[in-house]
């Protein structure tokens, strides 16, 4: 069940202040008493230095079902249930499925071999970080600053993971390899509703992972976009997923736009920890504004302070063939650059909601 008991985690740090776990656990006890999750949290963080144990575990876990609006792979794993690991367990990834034939009575038999490749899964770092007044997050154990701040911390964490998720690059020691590396994208023909259904027909000829067990992924101003075409095989589509040519569609602002992912899901191996939340007040940050200007924040002279949220995590296709994709989803030909404003408008729409 979600809930927002590390918002009042957050808000217990940023009110402790230079005082640090003795100064939010005393806030926390005036604010919500001994009995409290986030109060025993903080008491085990001053008994050990270091917060963790069972109440922090249930705050974070507490937190994870609030990912499920944004997050890709938590709404993945809502509909089929991920294989998860642990880090650094020994995986083999199948690089040649086996085959098996028929043989008659007193014949050879095809020993076929099937290629398989050891891996481990280590953890790579994703963090998301929000910058608010110390004032407003001391009050974000009350509605409806504890919404505002939970809404701000989900975003900024999904759209990093989604970012490197459904991206083609390599990965390297600290980004996991996209899932779309080494990926050939079958290019959207048009725009229409005709071009969508042929491209996804040439999508499904070339792909090796079961269907069965297959969901669409794709940004949610993309689906309202699919929806707008107003057809029989994108009828049940939304914002937010739904069905596409009856398979089951995740859509996320997370997912990059332009794009849309099949995935086979029973080929996809996570591996994660449980979300960690820090809170400065004092430290001086480096930050970019929107042109991609740099300067220092010192967060002790505005009164601000930052919240950090990381979480450990990694993921990889344990099959060939388990993904594809069709990319430039509804990019206008030169030709036709009035026929898809209507789309490019839901799908701008639909992002900033």
């Amino acid at each position: 069940m979600a809930d927002h008991g590390l918002v009042r985690l957050v808000a217990a740090l940023a009110a402790g202040g230079s005082s640090g776990l003795s100064g939010a656990h005393a806030w926390a006890v005036q604010r919500w008493g001994d009995t409290a999750t986030v109060t025993r949290a903080l008491r085990f963080g001053l008994d050990t230095g270091n917060l963790g144990g069972v109440d922090y575990a249930a705050l974070a876990n507490g937190f994870v079902p609030l990912l499920a609006a944004d997050s890709i792979i938590e709404r993945l794993d809502a509909l089929v249930t991920l294989r998860r690991v642990p880090f650094f367990t020994p995986l083999a990834r199948e690089k040649q499925p086996a085959r098996v034939e028929w043989s008659a009575q007193g014949t050879a038999k095809l020993i076929a071999d099937i290629s398989l490749e050891p891996f481990q899964l280590a953890p790579r770092k994703v963090a998301g970080a929000v910058i608010a007044t110390t004032e407003a997050l001391r009050q974000a154990g009350r509605e409806p600053l504890e919404r505002t701040i939970a809404a701000s911390l989900t975003t900024a964490y999904a759209l990093a993971e989604g970012e490197a998720l459904l991206s083609a690059s390599a990965g390297n020691e600290a980004v996991p390899t996209g899932l779309l590396h080494g990926v050939t994208p079958v290019h959207a023909s048009g725009t229409t509703a005709q071009a969508l259904a042929a491209d996804v027909r040439a999508l499904l000829a070339d792909f090796t992972g079961n269907l069965a067990r297959c969901i669409w992924i794709a940004n949610a101003g993309d689906a309202v976009a699919l929806a707008l075409l107003d057809v029989t095989f994108t009828a049940d589509v939304r914002a937010t997923g739904g069905t596409l040519a009856g398979l089951p569609l995740v859509a996320s602002p997370a997912a990059p736009a332009g794009s849309l992912v099949l995935l086979d899901s029973s080929a996809l191996v996570v591996a994660s920890d449980p979300l960690t939340v820090d809170v400065a007040s004092e430290a001086a940050l480096d930050v970019a504004d929107s042109a991609g200007a740099t300067g220092t924040l010192a967060l002790w002279q505005v009164n601000m302070s930052c919240v950090l949220l990381e979480r450990r995590i990694n993921w990889m296709l344990a099959q060939a063939g388990g993904v594809a994709v069709i990319d430039n989803l509804f990019a206008s030909p030169p030709d036709a650059a009035g026929a898809t404003e209507v789309a490019r408008h839901g799908r701008r729409s639909a992002q900033h909601e």
